[in-house]
């Protein structure tokens, strides 16, 4: 039989869950509280904070009341949108996906790459990232 991860309740799980995103091995969740955690593989960085880079760890971070209004979680990187409207992304950046034109290799610090602009949703494919505006 396998062991669990996780051998005893993380508290940040018991609060709700009221938006999330996840992917091949991590996700990204906020709690009702305004809490962004992630949890899973941080191998490029996609968990929106600097840790382990270890493969096949259970890393799982938490940053404290950041004004979520939308996650998107790619192959291996993560976007999000604040309530302000501002985008933020982290993790792989091979292929320019983070929108962070002068580093093209990972990002394992969640960077603001654009200013409150109109944007309301963010998506993320493979390699790929998309943001829908207002107008």
């Amino acid at each position: 039989h396998a062991k669990p991860l996780l051998r005893k309740p993380v508290p940040f799980l018991a609060a709700e869950v009221c938006i999330g995103s996840a992917d091949q091995d991590f996700c990204v969740i906020r709690g009702i509280a305004g809490e962004l955690a992630s949890f899973g593989a941080n191998d490029f960085g996609q968990l929106t904070v600097p840790g382990s880079s270890d493969h096949g760890q259970l890393v799982i971070a938490t940053r404290r009341s950041f004004p979520t209004a939308g996650i998107a979680t790619g192959m291996k990187h993560t976007l999000v949108l604040d309530t302000m409207g501002h985008v933020w992304s982290c993790g792989d950046n091979r292929r320019g996906q983070l929108g962070h034109t002068s580093d093209r290799g990972c990002c394992y610090r969640l960077g603001r790459v654009l200013r409150g602009n109109g944007v309301v949703q963010v998506a993320a494919g493979f390699n790929l990232s998309a943001l829908v505006k207002s107008d």
